[in-house]
């Protein structure tokens, strides 16, 4: 059923799908989440990804909305860089993009 919804017709909502079906939204979901969780089960785990955290200042949380000197794309996130930004942070953003996947 859930693949059956996952290649359904790119204009039909899973909602609409549903309706067709004659299931509710919350069944298909709760499906799709055991499905997920059977899933990942079966993956060893020296092979899911690992995450890194970078810290950043308190202050730069809250500055104020202002056009970004440059605008950096590395594997699909868009980092906006203004010209007060140390280059040690810069540097720290940039290597843990590069890993992303």
């Amino acid at each position: 059923m859930v693949k059956e919804c996952q290649n359904r017709p790119s204009d039909i909502t899973v909602e609409q799908w549903c309706d067709i079906k004659g299931i509710s939204k919350s069944n298909y979901y709760y499906r799709l989440r055991r499905i997920r969780k059977a899933c990942l089960e079966h993956i060893p785990e020296d092979s899911l990804p690992c995450q890194q955290v970078v810290e950043i200042s308190e202050n730069i949380m809250h500055l104020p909305e202002s056009t970004p000197d440059i605008s950096i794309e590395i594997n699909g996130c868009i980092v906006r860089v203004h010209g007060d930004i140390s280059e040690a942070l810069l540097e720290k953003t940039v290597r843990v993009l590069s890993h992303v996947k």
